[in-house]
């Protein structure tokens, strides 16, 4: 069925694994499912290639036959993302017509081929239609990309969502998620430059900037719950 998506809009974009498995088992599958979000963001046809795609690599153009940045034609702006084992998150805006379903229609099944070919398997990997929910209040907006980062914190504290994080904790959290390589987030505080596969100066200028980006980031672990309950419409 098709499936409409207003241009210039927010969405929320989300997807596991069919029956909850892993979809993303080591660094590789990590890496080239994020070098697919560099690769497919284009309305050109999605091209064959078959290099291991190295950490430094991963969303850069290179000369080995990729695509310039002047070359591609976005079908959408990518401004956030996290991957987890069983799932991943991408906060998108979608810049042409049928971009957003164009974009993960490649990038699904694009993923889904290497995953099949590496590990000898057939037959569906996610678990049917990626899911997407419009997004539309800028507060909210700010919310969200914070809920996409902190997804990994799962990985820290398995309880950390049901108990008051004490500025002790917090520390920590901040911590563990400028080594988690997964996220956008490292983006966001200055931790990573290769800044092709996401729009990172709009949510820069969004926030005024890193510094900004961190005291909000902070705030939003301090009131978690009744952050969560403003967006809980938004999460899917």
């Amino acid at each position: 069925m098709k499936r409409n998506f207003k241009t210039n809009e927010f969405y929320n974009i989300y997807n596991q694994g069919v029956d909850k498995r892993k979809v993303f088992c080591d660094q590789n599958d990590k890496n080239r499912f994020i070098h697919n979000l560099y690769e497919f963001n284009d309305d050109s046809p999605a091209i064959e290639f078959s290099r291991r795609y190295k950490e430094k690599d991963v969303g850069s153009p290179s000369s080995d036959g990729q695509k310039s940045l002047k070359q591609k034609s976005n079908l959408l702006n990518l401004y956030a993302f996290t991957l987890m084992p069983d799932y991943y998150c991408l906060l998108v805006q979608q810049t042409k017509q049928q971009g957003i379903s164009s974009f993960m229609r490649k990038v699904n099944t694009g993923y889904t081929k290497f995953f099949n070919k590496k590990n000898n398997r057939q037959g569906y990997l996610f678990q049917g239609s990626f899911k997407a929910v419009h997004v539309d209040d800028d507060i909210r907006f700010g919310f969200l990309i914070c809920y996409i980062h902190s997804r990994p914190l799962i990985n820290w504290k398995p309880d950390w969502e049901i108990k008051k994080l004490t500025n002790q904790d917090i520390e920590k959290a901040m911590k563990f998620l400028e080594k988690y390589q997964w996220s956008s987030h490292l983006e966001y505080i200055g931790k990573r430059k290769n800044t092709s596969i996401i729009n990172k100066e709009f949510l820069l200028d969004f926030f005024d900037g890193t510094n900004s980006y961190k005291e909000f980031f902070i705030d939003y672990l301090k009131g978690y719950k009744k952050n969560i309950d403003y967006i809980k419409d938004l999460l899917i």
